[in-house]
């Protein structure tokens, strides 16, 4: 039998969340548990359909007065901080198809988005997917923690290792040599100038 995203069978949503004025009190215990997953994965694609149009309001910017988060805040009720941080998912969903995808089917709730927006690349998009798939928002939580940690670590030992040196040889020639992460060549013009300004 099919199902929707959350596990729930399509035919037992029918049955329950189609009956639109149906007393809360007068469902099983197993229809109220049908109909709140059911609702929550219509909440999660109608929040992703929200922040679709919050991108589209931010890659606009026809709004003179304000930011884009000092809209939200005033026109949608959002704290300040609240705004903020819908429009960092915003923005990062464009960059992220399948998370955008999964979102707007209800297969993944906000949380989980906000929570994969802050580290997931194209290239780990879709692991990173199938591990808030598994996950409950809290454990994905932690796991990103843990890996912006990891990261974290990893650069400060780039960083520590990274190097630049610098001689002059017998025929008058600058010669250079380094280390450095990954993009770090983008100093080495600045390095190289601030030594030549030390030319004998």
């Amino acid at each position: 039998m099919a199902a929707t995203p959350l596990g729930v069978p399509w035919e037992s949503v029918r049955r329950v969340f189609y009956s639109e004025n149906v007393d809360a009190e007068t469902l099983t215990f197993e229809e109220l548990e049908i109909e709140l997953a059911s609702l929550a994965s219509h909440l999660y694609a109608a929040m992703c359909r929200w922040l679709d149009l919050v991108a589209d309001l931010d890659r606009r910017g026809g709004l003179t007065a304000c930011t884009s988060a000092e809209w939200l805040a005033w026109r949608c009720g959002l704290t300040p901080r609240t705004a903020r941080e819908h429009l960092r998912v915003a923005r990062g969903l464009a960059d992220l198809p399948l998370i955008r995808e999964a979102f707007g089917r209800g297969e993944v709730s906000f949380a989980k988005v906000r929570a994969l927006t802050r580290i997931a690349e194209p290239e780990s998009e879709q692991d990173l997917l199938d591990l808030a798939l598994q996950l409950t928002a809290a454990q994905l939580e932690r796991a990103v923690r843990a890996y912006r940690r990891v990261t974290t670590e990893e650069a400060v030992a780039l960083q520590d290792a990274a190097y630049v040196g610098w001689y002059w040889d017998e025929n008058g020639s600058l010669v250079i040599s380094g280390r450095a992460r990954a993009g770090g060549w983008r100093a080495l013009p600045a390095s190289a100038r601030g030594c030549a300004r030390g030319a004998p």
